[in-house]
């Protein structure tokens, strides 16, 4: 027993010789440090827009559902948004839950005129749940320097508004003339070809205007003509000159009786 404990303190000792401590020139990294610094500042950083991407998107999809309903074959605006998220690689389940998630009882707008600086007139449109955002836009008005007031009567007008490209879908440019004949084909009221980009694609486009209850069904006709549609919505602007009886002299009719017409950049009193 004693020859066999003698034996194990050799061994040991022997170990102990023969053991040397390496010696490195540079301060060691540890293991998956480059690693982990690519994932947080490049594809974190990445992720995070493609989630604001894809929120800002099914947005559209619920607002365009609870305008038209949840058929895309009758809803252009529905349509154009999931053409969009097709585009941007959304996932389809995502797209499946905005739709179904736009309930027909929070679709019925609603308007809020704000004061801004200077006498200026902003109407916001809402819908959904009238509490939270009403605390939210108090919140930013008073911010800066802004305030609710009551909304004009006559001084907002909503108009159907759809932005197709001026170039039809084999690449042929479409002029003034052409762009007549495509709002007469779809039985919009004007047209109008804007020379500034807009939308943030930075290019030209044809912008057509149409009542708000047809923004549907025109927004179909330009697309079978080969012009998709790029933008459909339905803004509030100012009413033409004259209220309504300068839209009726806009169109051809007359003015009711009683009523004189009224000089170019003024409004008849509602």
């Amino acid at each position: 027993m004693a020859l066999s404990a003698a034996m194990t303190v050799a061994q040991r000792s022997s170990l102990v010789a023969h053991w040397h401590r390496p010696l490195h020139r540079a301060v060691p990294n540890g293991a998956g440090h480059n690693r982990w610094s690519k994932v947080r500042h490049i594809k974190g950083q990445r992720d995070g827009q493609r989630a604001a991407l894809i929120q800002r998107l099914c947005a559209r999809l619920r607002a365009a559902a609870m305008d038209g309903g949840p058929d895309p074959a009758v809803n252009a605006a529905l349509a154009q948004a999931v053409a969009q998220c097709r585009a941007s690689n959304v996932p389809k389940a995502s797209i499946m839950a905005a739709i179904s998630a736009a309930k027909p009882q929070c679709s019925e707008r609603r308007l809020l005129a704000v004061r801004g600086p200077g006498g200026s007139r902003i109407v916001v449109v809402y819908d959904g749940r009238e509490g939270a955002l009403l605390s939210c836009v108090k919140r930013l008005l008073h911010r800066e320097g802004a305030a609710l007031s009551e909304v004009p009567r006559g001084a907002f007008e909503e108009r159907g508004w759809i932005r197709t490209a001026p170039h039809s879908a084999a690449g042929c440019p479409i002029g003034q003339e052409g762009a007549l004949s495509a709002a007469i084909a779809a039985g919009a009221e004007d047209v109008n070809l804007d020379g500034k980009p807009g939308d943030g694609d930075g290019e030209e486009a044809l912008e057509f205007l149409c009542p708000p209850s047809e923004l549907s069904a025109v927004g179909q006709r330009p697309a079978a003509g080969g012009a998709p549609p790029v933008g459909l919505r339905r803004p509030f602007g100012p009413p033409p000159p004259g209220g309504a009886a300068g839209r009726r002299e806009a169109e051809g009719g007359a003015a009711p009786e009683g009523t004189a017409p009224l000089p170019r950049g003024q409004r008849r009193r509602p």
